[in-house]
């Protein structure tokens, strides 16, 4: 017979060569990868070992974030997902990873009062009121001659701040070329108005319009 069966020293079987004093391997066992690396219930085989079998899960098409959402900086959110292999395909073509609406706001800091009221982002149902940008209204006024009465006008919405525009003028009444007007308070709920008559004779009245705008 030109040659007779062996094991080598890393343990393969092969035959030996008439005249050789060293085994050839029938199969070289080749390769790194481990038991962990290769999708659950297939079979593989490495350097060390043949027939081993792998034990990475596969996961489902639609995997369920397993903990908090949470903001690294500014640059993003992040999720952890279940180890394993992600290569089932979702009905979009792709796995998919399901975060809960309600985790996603709670990251973000997201509530109620900072969503204008009738809108709905990530399930949250807003309550805060929309930004008021105009506002306008009229009063009666009655001032004596040569006196200053004060004047308190409450809008009916709040402005973010006191940098809004006031325009004012004397729209009907007696005596209203008279009268002289300065804005005494300026409030983000509202402001008061110095009316004054420079009229000697009787008591000045009428109507004043003002608008609001920022």
């Amino acid at each position: 017979m030109p040659f007779k069966f062996g094991v080598d020293s890393s343990g393969n079987y092969g035959y030996i060569k008439d005249g050789a004093d060293t085994v050839t391997p029938f199969l070289t066992r080749t390769g790194n990868a481990t038991a962990e690396q290769v999708l659950a219930g297939y079979t593989f085989s490495n350097a060390s070992s043949s027939g081993l079998t792998g034990t990475m899960p596969n996961i489902k098409a639609i995997d369920d974030a397993i903990s908090s959402v949470y903001v690294e900086s500014s640059s993003g959110i992040f999720s952890r997902m279940n180890a394993g292999a992600h290569i089932t395909n979702a009905i979009s073509g792709y796995p998919e990873l399901y975060i809960p609406q309600s985790q996603i706001a709670s990251t973000i800091g997201l509530t109620a009062d900072k969503i204008v009221s009738g809108n709905k982002i990530l399930g949250i149902w807003g309550s805060a009121n929309a930004a008021v940008t105009s506002q306008n209204g009229s009063f009666y006024f009655s001032v004596n001659p040569n006196k200053t009465v004060t004047y308190q006008v409450k809008f009916n919405n709040n402005f973010a701040d006191t940098n809004y525009r006031l325009t004012y003028t004397v729209t009907s009444g007696y005596y209203k070329d008279y009268i002289t007007m300065s804005v005494n308070q300026k409030l983000a709920s509202g402001f008061t108005l110095n009316v004054t008559s420079r009229n000697t004779g009787s008591n000045a009245t009428g109507d004043i319009s003002w608008i609001a705008e920022q």
